[in-house]
């Protein structure tokens, strides 16, 4: 059994805690098409498969992804010629799309902790999972909500954006 830290507890009582949630809190997830949305890796593995199609243009890039971070072939993505960013972002926009069969327990327990949570997932995990959370969003073009909260209302900052709104998404480096 684990002992929750008094000081931790303590933020909690007092609505003083903000959780930051990363991927991990979205990797066991799957989207409509049943895939795991996974890690970072994962997305840029299924962006260049995409991008692949039937012909193996840019079999070097998943070849590199072996070898690199995938940020560095986002970059790449991002600096070839032969690569319309259109076509990213609507692959990025369908594949997370998320499956209604999932289970948001997890970003439930999250919400319950706090009234503020920060996170760099473009998915609607906590939406899903908390509607409380649904209408108080904010990210880059949508910071109403940001600047109007109140101490004791929920919110979600999502830092890269969301998938539903592919203008506000921080995907590549240049962003």
């Amino acid at each position: 059994m684990h002992t929750i830290p008094d000081k931790l507890t303590e933020a909690i009582k007092k609505n003083n805690l903000v959780v930051f949630a990363g991927a991990g809190t979205s990797v066991n997830l799957t989207n409509l098409n049943g895939e795991p949305i996974g890690s970072w890796s994962n997305l840029v593995k299924k962006i260049l498969l995409h991008l692949n199609g039937s012909a193996s243009k840019f079999q070097y890039l998943l070849e590199l992804l072996n070898h690199y971070e995938p940020i560095t072939i986002l970059d790449l993505i991002e600096k070839s010629n032969d690569i319309e960013k259109k076509d990213v972002y609507d692959f990025v926009k369908e594949f997370f799309e998320l499956n209604e069969n999932n289970d948001y327990g997890l970003q439930i327990k999250i919400a319950r902790l706090c009234n503020i949570i920060i996170t760099t997932n473009y998915d609607t995990a906590f939406e899903n999972g908390n509607k409380h959370l649904r209408n108080r969003v904010a990210y880059k073009g949508k910071n109403y909500e940001l600047t109007t909260h109140k101490d004791d209302k929920p919110l979600l900052l999502k830092l890269h954006g969301c998938f539903s709104d592919v203008g506000s998404m921080v995907l590549f480096p240049g962003n």
